[in-house]
């Protein structure tokens, strides 16, 4: 930490001007390296003095040298200026303006009675001194004296005070010659006048303004201003009160911006209106009609992005951004500020990006808070900081308040003691930085919103003058926009893309040219998109790259000008869709042609590639599943389109495919009104354990009437007709001690209709899942009901008869104190909850307090009793400890097979010494994979686990009793790619469809979309081969085993319909059709913005994060930790999915380069929890 602000180097002076430097600032700074020689304006003895003198005087002449300056110019200053930031009273000065800056010289007579500007310098002379301080009681009378006095020599003034010998003014005007070449500037004419503008590109328009910083009347900046010879001896201005001038500079150099800027805007204007542009084809469409005038086709160019700082400027730098996100006291001197704040700027970017302070990368939150404090700083450590900071743990006073850690800005210390100036670093973490810097930090000058509404209908718009009349400028920006300083800079840098339909790309052309030889030019017939396919054709790299990674290796050497589509424009919509996911196009129409056939349009490619939903996509997706012949499922899939989808004529869809949907039901019914009611019923089934009613969909004229026995029933007949597997018939026999306690305990309860509740408490592998399958067998046996439920769909699948607790007691996604079970009394699944005899919770810790009153809520009202959960046996488990009868589960049988293993998870799990110091544990050597790079290692963690991926599809069980576990989804995604490239086949691609919700956002954010994976969302593009395993994302339709978490083998690929057999479970070999459904990701401050993604809900389940693999048994175990686990037990959950110790592996990337320690990792355990929960 250094212990003083850092100060900036010294740097000679110019060898040319002899004007000092700043560093970072480049010999050509000041005079183009001796190429400008700046004129040296003689400066009177007595004006130098006020300006530089220590006097009383002195210091009021500074204080009001505005005004002073005001009462002498001969042009009137027609500015609209902040006021507030004007007032000695308001902080610190600040000449800022809005809008257009114009120099007025005024009629020759006064018309108020009171003289002003030039008229004082030739009415009343007699009275001159009084005149001028008429109207001011801040002014000096004796300052006046002096002014009048040094400026009689001003040639202005000499001649502004000729015309008191004129007669008859009233009939005069005045006339400016823009020529500096003449000795006269200002002539006077017999004509009646008014006001005259004086124009910025006049050599009298600084003097006319600014008396007071050219006395002598000297010509100001004008066009033609020649360079000097390099190497010619320049002068060394030691007179100038330019930067001696104060508040006078600030209005000076903001004026003179304004004039370079309106210079820049007037070429636009003026100049560019002899510019035109047209479309390739229209320009030989016009030759055709006989047409060659250039100056009678196209369209003008307003404002272009070229203009820095403009409306399309700024688009444009917020497009390019987005596009990387997708891939990757009073100072009265402006100048002095611009110029040290980009020396600092510079040497602080030098520091970040050169020098590396802070490091290459961040990965975990370790790293973050070597970076980044939010705490008052401690006096004692480091007292410069401390200065500028306050106190550390204390409160510190502040203007009357008393302050805390709460109220400080995000700073790293290190910066803040360096520069020695306020530095907000943040954690970059979510999309919305980048509307954060282009909106806050690079949104351009100031500026004002307003709306005017015009009565005329054809009014011109003139984008010029809406942002000259809205922009605010302030002397630092000013000055940093006159010094030339990068406003902005971006790496790596981003190409605007040509995009247009073939003939259709922008040529841009002379008025007075010939079209035809504008026709004939090669340069004419080029754009960025023709020569991307003539490079495809002969270079073979060129065509495995996308059309937007074509700047990434590939350089455009000509100049080009951003165009953005939007999806109203057709084609191009449909074009860029294409350029952005076809790899290697040699033309239009090879872009066009997909599975050998040349679509018509690039609409239909998109189409035909599965980029675009088609209208029939629901009709497509059940007649792809209807070629299978699996009636059951396609009647699954059916209900699944109707809930999730909410088709436009579900009817429609039903006569389609009744037909289809009854193969299996037309063999054993005799009649078709049967066969139809058959179906129905299936359905509705399916329906109804989805929480919808099959009437609401209207399939027929008339409401579909089963009769209400059946109804009631049936919940309690599917409760009934689970299968009973024979191992766990058997299985009370195997258990342990205390596993057999718990057993003989609650069935004790159960057989004798006793109301109880227990917990059983068990660390992971200690049987818990052994013992509900045990209970649940003795219950079901004996033709009684018993339903298990867990928090999770994992955990739910592999139990029998498993369902989420959501789905089974319809408890509110949002739930509070008062929220119930959307159940009523006289439904199905009320008679099914008064008939059950057992309920077993699993996981149950992972759901809200709310969830399980809302259960209680529910069993007492339909159970008609006061009794806990309604007088039912419950028995929940986990490992959240509550105030109920608890049963300790602790022997591992997970891990029989390696008892020191065993009791290192156990021990890891408790949180304790020696395996767990200060939140940090020693991984076993032999579970450590070597970290070497990324990459690398990576490499290495993958061959341990899936050692032979290429034989997965001949022993698929095996192979799927195999994952890598790790903390995100992020990493989850970056394994499972590398993966699904190494699994043998043919790979498959699914494209999602991404709809900005406010549809006016489509063409700007449709690309951006697609980069997007929220969490619980499957990816844009979804690589799937043969025999590759998935895991469901959604609560498809719990009953028949398609939970969020189910674990698939795909069978076989469709474009609207996936084919999948469920892989672990109760369910296990069921086949299963999986359409696209629609995703909405919860919006709040982090989630970036609100869109529809319509795509397969599944992803690659290789990898998945430990969270998803809790309850899970697997027979080979990666745990990949690129950052530390971040919540209670994640570390101690992964470990225990696994047997033996040799058969999980731990990859751990160090999050510092300050660590030595290869084997350690942070390890998080509420240990207090853990020891209430266990004293009894």
């Amino acid at each position: 930490m250094p212990s003083e602000a850092y100060s900036l180097p010294y740097v000679p002076c110019c060898r040319h001007c002899k004007a000092k430097r700043f560093y970072h600032e480049t010999n050509g700074f000041c005079c183009a390296d001796g190429t400008i020689s700046l004129a040296t304006n003689a400066i009177p003895d007595q004006l130098y003095d006020l300006f530089t003198s220590n006097t009383d005087e002195s210091a009021h002449f500074k204080t009001y040298v505005r005004t002073y300056n005001n009462k002498f110019a001969f042009t009137s200053f027609g500015v609209k200026f902040d006021e507030d930031l004007c007032r000695r009273n308001r902080g610190i000065y600040t000449f800022r303006t809005q809008g257009q800056i114009y120099h007025y010289i005024n009629d020759l007579i006064h018309l108020n009675g009171r003289p002003s500007y030039l008229q004082l310098y030739f009415y009343d002379t007699e009275h001159e001194l009084e005149n001028r301080i008429s109207d001011s009681d801040r002014m000096n009378p004796s300052i006046i004296a002096q002014l009048i006095d040094i400026l009689h020599i001003n040639p202005y003034s000499l001649f502004f005070r000729s015309l008191g010998d004129l007669s008859n003014l009233e009939n005069q005007v005045i006339h400016i010659r823009s020529d500096v070449g003449l000795d006269q500037h200002i002539y006077v004419f017999s004509h009646s006048g008014g006001s005259h503008i004086v124009q910025y590109y006049f050599g009298c328009y600084d003097p006319l303004q600014y008396p007071l910083l050219f006395p002598l009347g000297d010509t100001g900046w004008h066009q033609g201003i020649q360079r000097v010879n390099r190497g010619s001896t320049l002068t060394k201005n030691v007179r100038s009160i330019l930067l001696l001038s104060g508040r006078l500079l600030q209005q000076f150099v903001v004026d003179m911006y304004v004039k370079i800027e309106t210079s820049r805007l007037d070429y636009f204007r003026s100049k560019q209106q002899h510019i035109q542009s047209e479309l390739y084809q229209g320009i030989v469409d016009t030759i055709t009609l006989g047409e060659t005038d250039a100056f009678n086709v196209g369209k003008r160019i307003i404002l272009p992005s070229s203009f820095i700082g403009g409306p399309r400027d700024m688009r444009k730098r917020y497009m390019e951004a987005m596009a990387l996100v997708q891939r990757y006291g009073e100072s009265n001197r402006p100048d002095l500020v611009a110029r040290v704040f980009r020396a600092k700027l510079e040497e602080l970017k030098d520091r970040l990006f050169k020098q590396q302070i802070f490091g290459k990368k961040l990965y975990a939150p370790e790293s973050f808070d070597e970076i980044v404090s939010a705490e008052i700083p401690d006096k004692n450590i480091n007292l410069h900081l401390y200065n500028a900071r306050s106190d550390n743990g204390i409160t510190v006073k502040l203007r009357g308040h008393n302050l805390d850690n709460r109220w400080v800005v995000p700073y790293n210390p290190y910066l803040l003691a360096t520069f020695d100036c306020h530095i907000n670093v943040e954690i970059c973490s979510t999309i919305k930085v980048v509307k954060y810097l282009y909106k806050y930090v690079y949104k351009g000058h100031d500026r004002v919103a307003f709306n005017l509404v015009s009565e005329q209908t054809n009014q011109q718009i003139d984008e010029i003058q809406q942002f000259q009349s809205a922009r605010w400028i302030a002397p630092p920006e000013a000055m940093w926009r006159i010094y030339g300083f990068i406003v902005n800079e971006m790496y790596p840098s981003v190409y605007s893309l040509h995009l247009h339909l073939e003939d259709k790309h922008q040529v841009t052309f002379r008025a007075n040219e010939d079209l035809i030889n504008v026709l004939n030019s090669d340069r004419s017939a080029k754009s960025m998109l023709t020569e991307f396919f003539a490079l495809n054709q002969v270079d073979e790299n060129a065509r495995t790259l996308l059309y937007k990674e074509f700047p990434e290796f590939y350089v455009w050497s000509q100049q080009y000008k951003e165009w953005t589509p939007n999806p109203f424009e057709g084609e191009r919509y449909y074009l860029r869709i294409l350029l952005n996911h076809v790899r290697g196009p040699l033309s239009f129409e090879d872009l066009r042609t997909v599975d050998g056939v040349v679509a018509p349009t690039f609409r239909e490619a998109a189409t035909m590639h599965g980029l675009l939903q088609r209208d029939s996509s629901l009709q497509d997706c059940l007649h792809e599943a209807s070629l299978y012949q699996m009636p059951s499922s396609l009647r699954r899939l059916f209900a699944t389109i109707l809930v999730y989808y909410n088709p436009t004529n579900p009817r429609e869809l039903w006569e389609r495919f009744k037909q289809d949907m009854s193969v299996d039901f037309r063999s054993t019914e005799n009649s078709m009104s049967d066969v139809r009611m058959q179906v129905l019923r299936s359905i509705s089934f399916t329906l109804e354990s989805m929480g919808k009613d099959i009437n609401s969909f209207h399939l027929l004229d008339d409401n579909i009437c089963f009769g209400e026995d059946q109804l009631e029933s049936r919940e309690i007949d599917d409760e009934l007709a689970v299968e009973i597997p024979e191992e766990d018939i058997v299985a009370s026999e195997a258990l342990n001690s205390k596993q057999r306690h718990v057993y003989n305990s609650v069935l004790e309860k159960v057989f004798s209709n006793e109301a109880a509740t227990f917990f059983v408490d068990g660390p992971a592998g200690t049987g818990k899942t052994f013992l509900y399958k045990a209970l649940l067998a003795a219950v079901r046996s004996r033709k009684l009901v018993a339903l298990v439920i867990a928090s999770s769909g994992v955990a739910a699948s592999i139990l029998p008869g498993g369902r989420t607790a959501h789905s089974r007691f319809k408890i509110p996604l949002d739930t509070d104190e008062h929220s119930i079970c959307c159940v009523n009394k006289q439904s199905a699944i009320a008679k099914l909850l008064r008939v059950v005899m057992l309920i077993i919770w699993d996981e149950a810790p992972m759901s809200r307090k709310q969830h399980i009153q809302a259960l209680d809520k529910m069993l007492r009202d339909i159970n008609d009793s006061e009794l806990t959960f309604g007088g039912k046996v419950v028995v929940f488990g986990g490992d959240f400890r509550q105030v109920l009868p608890v049963f300790h589960l602790t022997e591992n049988m997970r891990a029989r097979l390696d008892p020191v293993f065993s009791e290192y998870v156990l021990e890891l799990g408790n949180g304790m010494p020696p395996i767990t110091v200060d939140e940090t544990i020693k991984i076993l050597d032999g579970m450590l994979v070597p970290y070497e790079d990324d990459c690398t290692s990576l490499d290495h963690l993958i061959d341990v686990v899936f050692h032979d991926i290429h034989e997965y599809s001949i022993n698929i069980s095996a192979m799927m009793n195999r994952a890598i576990l790790t903390p995100k989804n992020s990493y989850v995604d970056e394994i499972n790619a590398l993966l699904i490239h190494r699994f043998p086949g043919e790979l498959k691609r699914y494209y999602s469809f991404d709809e900005a919700i406010d549809t006016s956002e489509q063409s700007i954010m449709e690309d951006f979309l697609n980069t997007l994976t929220p969490n619980g969302l499957p990816p844009h593009e979804l690589l799937l081969k043969i025999n590759c395993p998935i895991m469901l994302l959604r609560n498809i339709n719990p009953s028949e085993g398609l939970c969020n978490g189910t674990r698939l083998i795909c069978q076989a690929f469709d474009q609207n319909v996936i084919d999948a057999k469920i892989a672990v479970g109760h369910h296990s070999e069921k086949r299963v059709f999986i359409p696209r459904i629609p995703f909405l990701p919860n919006v709040d401050e982090n989630s970036g913005f609100p869109f529809k993604r319509t795509q397969f809900p599944i992803i690659l389940s290789f990898a998945m994060t430990i969270n998803k693999s809790q309850g899970q048994t697997l027979d080979f175990v990666g745990i990949y930790l690129p950052q530390p686990v971040f919540s209670h037990g994640q570390l101690y959950v992964a470990l225990s999915r696994a047997k033996t110790a040799s058969t999980v592996r731990i990859l751990i990337r160090p999050v510092s380069t300050e660590r030595s320690e290869k084997n350690c990792t942070k390890h998080i355990v509420y240990t207090e929890l853990l020891r209430l929960a266990s004293s009894d």
